[in-house]
């Protein structure tokens, strides 16, 4: 997003503060979208709690990132 905390910086006029929030729980990690704005992952619109697996591909904006878990 663009806000200052934000560690993936987005750039353009209409970009949110917070696009997306990636947590981690026991289970594993997962992405919320925020900000009212849909993110894509592998493609799908999302709108909910996403649970991430390795290798899931990340769109919001002009974006893209892959998901992956070291071990």
């Amino acid at each position: 997003g663009k806000d200052d905390a934000a560690l993936i910086r987005l750039k353009g006029f209409f970009a949110p503060k917070v696009a997306a929030l990636v947590n981690r729980r026991k289970e594993g990690y997962f992405i919320s979208p925020s900000s009212g704005k849909d993110i894509k992952i592998n493609g799908q619109k999302v709108s909910l709690r996403y649970d991430l697996k390795d290798g899931d591909i990340v769109e919001t904006g002009d974006l893209k990132m892959q998901f992956y878990i070291k071990e």
